[in-house]
C-alpha cells in the first residue's frame, strides 16, 4: 500500500532511532579506564579504588580500570612507589615485565633501558624475560644494559620521595647526565676526569645546590 508519510519524516525517525542506539551503546560501553600522567619536575599521588596509594614520579604515567572487583591491575610507564592495600592479587604491568603482590610497599622503574623493582615491605614477585624472582623487604632486582642483578637496599623508601637523588660509587659523567636530565640542562663534562666515582646525593628542586653538592 502507498504510505502518505513524507520521506523526510521517515528519515528523521530512522535518524532518531540511530542516535538513541548510539547513545545506548556509549552508555553500556563507557570505558572506566583512568590515566594519570606527570610532566617534567612534577609528582602526583593517586588513590586507587581500594585505597592503595601510588606516588608517581616525574615524566611517568599509570593507567587503571576502576572495576577492581574483577582485577587489581595498573599499567606503568616511568617510575612509581606503591603502597598496596591488602587484598587479592595486585599486578603492575610494564613494557619490561610484571610485578605481582598481595599487599606491600615497593618501587618500580620502567623507562629507557632500565627495569628495576625494590621491595620495601612484604614480598613481591617479578616476572621478567620468562624468569620469576621473589623479593623480600630490603631486596631489589634490576635489569640494565642487558644484565640482571639482585642487591640489597638499606633505605626504607625511595629517595625521590624526599626530593633527593642518591648515588653510590657512580661514574661522575653518569651523575651529571642524571642531573642534566632532571633539570633539563646540558652540562659539558669533557674537561672532567671520567674515572672519578661519586657517592652522595643532590637535591631535585634546587639546581644551584645540586651542582654544589656534586662538585664539592
Amino acid at each position: 500500500t502507498h504510505s502518505n508519510t513524507p520521506w523526510t519524516t521517515i528519515l528523521f525517525r530512522v535518524a532518531a532511532v540511530f542516535v538513541v542506539s548510539l547513545g545506548l551503546y556509549a552508555l553500556f560501553n563507557t570505558s572506566s579506564k583512568h590515566t594519570v600522567t606527570t610532566q617534567f619536575a612534577q609528582k602526583k599521588q593517586v588513590i586507587l579504588p581500594d585505597s592503595s596509594v601510588v606516588n608517581l614520579n616525574e615524566l611517568s604515567s599509570i593507567a587503571y580500570n576502576d572495576q577492581w572487583d574483577k582485577e587489581r591491575k595498573v599499567q606503568l610507564k616511568g617510575e612509581a612507589y606503591f603502597r598496596v592495600a591488602k587484598g587479592k592479587r595486585f599486578d603492575v604491568t610494564t613494557d619490561f615485565g610484571t610485578v605481582t603482590v598481595l599487599g606491600t610497599q615497593f618501587n618500580v622503574t620502567a623507562k629507557d633501558s632500565v627495569f628495576s623493582v625494590i621491595c620495601y615491605e612484604g614480598l613481591v614477585q617479578v616476572v621478567h624475560n620468562n624468569s620469576t624472582t621473589k623479593l623480600s623487604a630490603g631486596k631489589a632486582y634490576e635489569f640494565s644494559s642487558g644484565v640482571s642483578k639482585l642487591f640489597d637496599v638499606p633505605v626504607s623508601q625511595p629517595e625521590w620521595l624526599f626530593n633527593m637523588k642518591v648515588f653510590k660509587q657512580t661514574e661522575i659523567q653518569d651523575v651529571f647526565a642524571s642531573l642534566g636530565q632532571h633539570y633539563d640542562v646540558t652540562i659539558n663534562t669533557d674537561s672532567i676526569d671520567h674515572t672519578i666515582l661519586f657517592s652522595g646525593a643532590f637535591e631535585l628542586d634546587h639546581l644551584e645546590n645540586a651542582l654544589i653538592a656534586i662538585t664539592k
